[in-house]
Formats: C-alpha cells, sequence, structure tokens
C-alpha cells in the first residue's frame, strides 16, 4: 500500500542518516521492520513523528525543530533540568509540545509521569484527546508499542500500561489547583509548560506577574529534585 511505502522510504532515509550501508544490511537482517521503526524513532524524535503521526507531521522539520528535539532528548537523559524555549507563530509548537513529546517520553519509558500545564486546561484538552485517539486507534503505534489503557481514561488524566510502561499523562492548567499533584505514589517526572499566557494576558502586567508567581512557587516543587520542566512558548514580544 502507499502508506507502507510511505514507512518503508522513510525507514530507510533514516537509517541511512545514522548508519553506513553494511551495518545497516546486518540490522534489517537481524530485526522486524517494527523493531527498526521502534529504534529509530528512538533515536530521532523527527522520524518518531513522521512515522507515526503522518497526519499531523507532514512536512520537513526546520532547524527551530531540532533544535528543540536536541533540547528534549538532552533533559530526558539527564533529571533536575528547568529550560525555556521561544518559538515563531504558526511552527506547531503546541502539537510538538503537548502531544509529540508527551507520546515519546511515555512509550520509550523515559516519563512515567508526565503533566501538561497550559494557560487554562481548556486548552490542553484537545490534545489529551488526541494522544488517547493515536493510543488506541493508530495501527502502527499499537503495533509496535502494544500499549492499552490502563484504570483511568478521563479528560484531564490517563493512565497506560503495558510493555513495560506504567504511566501517566496528565493536564492542567496554570490558573487551576497544581498543588499535590501526583499518579499513585509517584509525582511528576516531566512537566510540560506550553504558551502559558494567552494572546490577551500576555499583554497584562498583572497576568504576567501572576503566571510568573505561580510558575516559581507552584510548578517549579511541584515533583522531586529530578524532576525536568520544559517551558515552550511563543516568542510574542
Amino acid at each position: 500500500t502507499p502508506e507502507e511505502e510511505r514507512q518503508n522510504n522513510l525507514l530507510m532515509q533514516y537509517l541511512q542518516k545514522y548508519f553506513p550501508p553494511e551495518r545497516m544490511e546486518q540490522l534489517i537482517h537481524a530485526f522486524t521492520f517494527s523493531e527498526l521503526r521502534r529504534m529509530l524513532g528512538e533515536i530521532d524524535i523527527e522520524f518518531f513523528a513522521l512515522c507515526y503521526f503522518p497526519k499531523y507531521f507532514n512536512r520537513a522539520f526546520g532547524s527551530f525543530h531540532r533544535e528543540l528535539f536536541a533540547e528534549l532528548k538532552y533533559m530526558l537523559d539527564h533529571t533536575g533540568l528547568i529550560e525555556a524555549f521561544g518559538l515563531p507563530r504558526e511552527h506547531g509548537k503546541s502539537t510538538i509540545n503537548s502531544f509529540l513529546f508527551p507520546l515519546y517520553s511515555t512509550l520509550y519509558g523515559k516519563s512515567q509521569f508526565t503533566l501538561i500545564i497550559s494557560a487554562t486546561e481548556q486548552i490542553a484538552l484537545p490534545f489529551l484527546d488526541m494522544i488517547k485517539d493515536e493510543l488506541e486507534t493508530n495501527r502502527l503505534l499499537l503495533e509496535d508499542f502494544g500499549c492499552t489503557r490502563g484504570n483511568r481514561w478521563n479528560n484531564n488524566e490517563i493512565w497506560i500500561r503495558g510493555n513495560g510502561i506504567d504511566a501517566c499523562i496528565m493536564i492542567r492548567g496554570i490558573d487551576g489547583s497544581l498543588r499535590g499533584i501526583h499518579f499513585k505514589q509517584y509525582r511528576p517526572q516531566l512537566v510540560l509548560l506550553d504558551d502559558l499566557l494567552k494572546d490577551d494576558t500576555a499583554k497584562s502586567e498583572t497576568k504576567r506577574e501572576q503566571v510568573k508567581s505561580t510558575f516559581t512557587d507552584v510548578v517549579i516543587p511541584i515533583g522531586t529534585k529530578d524532576t525536568n520542566i520544559l517551558v515552550v512558548g511563543t516568542v510574542l514580544h
């Protein structure tokens, strides 16, 4: 089928990017396509996006995106980092930060409890819905990762199990209740903050101060000393 052809071309393209021809041959003989996809997806978030979610990522990524992907990978290899990253408008920033990153971090077992914080919970809802939809209906994802829904699967929190994974993705608004958040006995391991200011609030000094103090007083201490916090915003000013 055209879709399988697309996946195989993509697979070859990214194998070539990382391995010399001889090594590629060996890998293709030693592993199934499913295993190769999973392996490349972990090495390269760009491949993960293009391979599994072509309906959301259907054009080449730019250098901005690659820097952001490198940032996340660096974070997931370390602990206790707080980083901020600004992207211009129309760069699919929220789809990356509130959809792609939580899936990548969860499916590869790099974060057991991922918390997504937006300006309001309402803003993050569609992204959690997209995540649920992919976990339930994405044939390739199911084939390669085999995860199933856990005991909670609701509007602002989902539990994911299977393949050695026992994880949670949760959404919250910076304007809502953030204290004492946990999944079973765990505190958030990865906190992804996305556009904490809506356009109307970005202009208001008081609102900006409010968000800043919530970030300092509530978000920074929300996890443990090992929690990673990544803030991705639009460059407004």
